[in-house]
């Protein structure tokens, strides 16, 4: 009787071949033809956002008419998708569940959040907009108020906030394990931290509003870009007080010129070198339920954010790996047995057909 004999490179090879199979398959990139481009009216086709998002293909324009949305909308394995109030009408999302993000952006690319105010994600771990594992993300002329975050980026890349309120927060923006984040032209004010960076460098913040924070920025391992070239300048930073009256890119040349003097150095990697004398003046739309909350003082969370997060999709794919080696081994040790036990056979056979002779 032949004993079955596995090729187990062959079979190595086959199972390599399943999970690049299963890796490479996503619903984004599994259809032939995308659907053409339209626009999805809230709440004319669709009675909330997350539905709209739900039924949104590649490329659509979520138009979202004036009113009050009470939900927690999340955003999944989505691409090039625009979210935006209908002409000049004031969109307010406020969280349904306080202990989840109001906008949660995961595994996604080329998402793009414009004018709207948001607000509501107040326990820890959760923001307003809460952004993971994703790439070219934009909030754009956007309100956050009155949330443990504003926006919180989690292992991500080129994200940009830009000419956006974030008021009233725990924390106004945390970057965490994540690059090639963009803050830009905006009012970061009356937050507990302003910014939170953990494990976050090569990020660029520039033309900002920091005003009346607890605490303006907090830095853990993160070395980042805080000022454009000169004439355009840094940030503004209340409480700094320097003088303004040299100019030039070094500022050591007679006359004021709008950038205060000394640079502001928030540690020995990080530092503005043209802070700014004056905030700027860039006019973003404030809705009305967010007057009062501007007004007081938060205190910041004392604990520092520095928990990893692990998705389910790494769960996943460290589960299959583990049992892909655990069948390769036992398929090694199946072979390894046969090769043993083929000789002896051979031998004890070869001994019976002497003995009959």
């Amino acid at each position: 009787m032949k004993v079955l004999r596995l090729s187990y490179p062959l079979v190595i090879a086959g199972l390599l071949l399943i999970l690049i199979e299963i890796f490479s398959t996503t619903p984004s990139t599994t259809a032939l033809e995308s659907p053409k481009p339209r626009f999805i009216y809230v709440p004319d086709d669709y009675p909330s956002i997350q539905l709209a998002v739900d039924n949104a293909n590649s490329g659509d324009v979520i138009l979202v008419r004036e009113g009050v949305y009470v939900e927690n909308i999340v955003i999944k394995r989505k691409s090039d998708l625009v979210i935006k109030p209908v002409g000049g009408d004031t969109v307010i999302v406020r969280a349904k569940d306080e202990g989840q993000s109001v906008f949660s952006i995961q595994f996604s690319r080329n998402i793009t959040i414009l004018r709207l105010t948001i607000t509501g994600g107040k326990t820890y771990r959760s923001a307003a907009i809460y952004i993971l594992n994703s790439s070219n993300v934009f909030v754009q002329e956007c309100t956050l108020y009155s949330n443990n975050a504003g926006v919180w980026i989690a292992y991500s890349s080129n994200i940009t906030i830009t000419k956006s309120n974030v008021l009233g927060n725990n924390y106004g923006v945390i970057v965490q394990y994540s690059k090639s984040t963009t803050i830009v032209e905006n009012n970061i004010n009356y937050n507990g931290i302003g910014i939170d960076f953990v494990d976050a460098s090569n990020n660029t913040i520039y033309h900002n509003n920091f005003i009346n924070n607890n605490q303006h920025v907090r830095l853990h391992k993160s070395v980042n870009k805080w000022n454009a070239q000169y004439p355009l300048g840094g940030n503004y930073w209340s409480g700094y007080n320097a003088e303004d009256v040299k100019k030039g890119p070094s500022q050591d040349e007679p006359g004021a010129d709008g950038i205060l003097d000394a640079p502001y150095r928030l540690d020995d990697d990080n530092v503005d070198y043209y802070p700014l004398a004056q905030p700027l003046a860039f006019q973003i739309v404030i809705a009305t339920p967010i007057v009062a909350v501007v007004t007081r003082t938060l205190t910041p969370l004392a604990t520092t954010v520095t928990q990893k997060i692990f998705c389910d999709e790494c769960t996943a794919a460290l589960i299959l790996l583990v049992v892909t080696i655990i069948l390769i081994g036992y398929l090694v040790a199946v072979q390894i047995k046969a090769r043993k036990k083929s000789p002896a056979t051979k031998t004890k056979s070869k001994q019976r057909y002497t003995t009959l002779f």
